[in-house]
């Protein structure tokens, strides 16, 4: 970073002046270039997801900004801001969400990334009111929850179908391992109850093969590159191979695969052609296990796989049709002219319906991105992507380098390529956080923090960053700025002293106002009392009279 050493050796840095460095002339820089990128983008997709701060003992809300970087052409996943709450019901995640997005135009927000707590979805549901107001505003796309936490829990659920209680198995293996305890612990006697167990290792075999039908989905999708087009097909085949497992080809025709009734015994493979993988094929010959237990075996894996496929079924985003007509641009599918019509045209329904483009723009798009797709050149280019080449700027140098203009088509693709099809970069964030915390940090540096890594890391890293003139009379000014922040703090201390001194003098005058009330009610009753009693002598003298 500084190409003469003398300057490193000539600076001097104590803790409060590296503290206002970075707090106040920095990270604002940062946050400042920031911005205005953001602010220039016409669409914007937030991610966010909390975890406890253990400094702090709050819940920490880190929020990410996805969207069309305008200098490189394609896609950027930056962190944005973070939030600490109290709580994490809707209310607060609203209000910390309006805060932290500051000072940008909520109008923009395309799409909305979070794990699948009803708290999110709820939080999702006000967040759309609020920037809904009227049947001509833009709505959010609704996707549902993550894609990786949604898979995720398909396996969770699975497993805990069955009677193994593999999770507890292998979590008393960690622990026995790491803490060595005594053959009296919980942990050892866990794993004691489970080696007795003839068909344990055909049950881990058959974990295993499940998790790595999984695995190499999720493994996959821990990108911040654009994968949104593969999602659907991604997710389906998923579904397919775990169906394959177990259901008859009979009952897995084409457009069956998500509709499968579960209840229709009939539609399974008998219990011992379920497909448990060669693994747990091979222990279980090897397994001195009665008729019973196998059957039971087989019964359980076929529980765990109907969990997992069920889960996916009811949480994941295959069960949003927005999922199934963004895929669309993935390449293999516009190979299908019918099929790459029929998702597009949806696509863009979805758009005009939620305010995002005008059904003229949507015909032009359509009809700019088939004459791409028709040309023999391109269908060749087409028929040979690869995945490891980014799909935005696939499409972008696609549409770009067409003799004529695809302003339309390129416009829809911008909107896209920036929806999210998972939170793993959030979840990142969460590693960067522990490494950024040490003991009594302020919220406020934490952040500053983040905001300078991940500054340094979009510009490729601190050997490949240049020190701006810009950048040093940020640094420069950052005394200044701290000085002012100091006073207005001290403003705004003496104003909550001045303001709890002014609220205890209210109350000790509301007290003693009560006080002399409540002397002046009892003095009016003895008053109404001794009326009452001449009033009822005089009566009575009356009568005798």
């Amino acid at each position: 970073m500084f190409k003469d050493s003398e300057i490193a050796k000539g600076i001097q840095l104590g803790r409060d002046k590296m503290a206002y460095f970075l707090i106040f002339g920095i990270a604002p820089f940062f946050k400042e270039n920031f911005m205005k990128e953001l602010l220039l983008c016409e669409h914007l997709v937030i991610g966010f997801d909390e975890s406890l701060n253990t400094i702090s003992q709050m819940q920490q809300m880190d929020l990410n900004v996805r969207f069309w970087c305008l200098a490189t052409n394609e896609v950027k996943t930056r962190y944005l801001n973070s939030a600490f709450l109290g709580r994490s019901c809707s209310e607060d995640l609203l209000a910390a969400f309006k805060e932290a997005t500051k000072p940008l135009n909520l109008k923009k927000l395309f799409h909305v990334s979070m794990d699948g707590p009803n708290a999110n979805f709820k939080f999702f549901k006000e967040l759309t009111s609020c920037i809904k107001e009227g049947p001509e505003d833009l709505e959010i796309l609704n996707m549902g929850s993550c894609g990786l936490h949604s898979v995720n829990l398909a396996f969770k659920t699975g497993a805990k179908c069955t009677n193994w209680k593999i999770f507890d198995f292998m979590r008393a293996l960690y622990y026995v391992e790491k803490d060595k305890n005594a053959p009296t612990s919980k942990s050892y006697v866990t794993i004691k109850e489970h080696i007795s167990d003839p068909l344990l290792p055909a049950k881990l075999a058959f974990f295993q093969s499940i998790a790595n039908e999984f695995e190499s989905f999720l493994t996959e999708y821990q990108t911040d590159v654009p994968l949104i087009p593969f999602l659907f097909e991604d997710l389906t085949n998923l579904v397919s191979r775990l169906l394959k497992r177990f259901v008859l080809r009979d009952a897995l025709k084409e457009g069956n695969i998500l509709n499968v009734d579960f209840e229709n015994v009939a539609s399974f493979l008998p219990s011992k052609k379920i497909d448990v993988g060669i693994s747990a094929s091979y222990h279980i010959k090897k397994a001195k296990a009665s008729e019973g237990q196998l059957n039971t075996f087989f019964k359980d894996a076929r529980k765990f796989l109907i969990g997992c496929v069920r889960k996916l079924l009811e949480r994941s985003p295959l069960i949003y049709i927005l999922t199934r007509s963004v895929s669309c641009f993935n390449p293999m599918v516009t190979l299908s002219e019918t099929l790459f019509d029929q998702r597009l045209t949806k696509l863009l329904l979805i758009l005009c319906e939620n305010n995002w483009m005008a059904p003229i723009s949507a015909d032009k798009a359509k009809n700019q991105l088939k004459e791409v797709c028709a040309e023999s050149k391109n269908v060749s280019k087409l028929k040979m992507y690869k995945r490891t080449e980014r799909v935005d700027k696939f499409w972008f140098n696609l549409l770009s380098t067409y003799p004529k203009p695809c302003n339309d088509a390129i416009s829809l693709l911008k909107m896209i390529m920036i929806l999210s099809h998972g939170n793993s970069n959030v979840e990142r964030g969460f590693s960067i956080n522990k490494e950024c915390l040490w003991e009594n940090m302020k919220e406020q540096t934490l952040i500053a923090r983040r905001i300078v890594y991940d500054s340094i890391q979009a510009n490729g890293g601190i050997n490949n960053f240049e020190v701006s003139k810009q950048l040093i009379l940020s640094v420069r000014n950052s005394r200044g700025n701290y000085e002012e922040y100091k006073e207005k703090k001290r403003k705004e201390e003496k104003e909550l002293r001045e303001n709890f001194k002014r609220k205890r003098e209210a109350e000790n005058q509301l007290k003693e106002l009560k006080a002399k009330k409540l002397k002046i009610l009892e003095a009016a009753q003895k008053d109404s009392l001794r009326v009452e009693e001449e009033i009822a002598s005089l009566k009575l003298l009356k009568k005798k009279l």
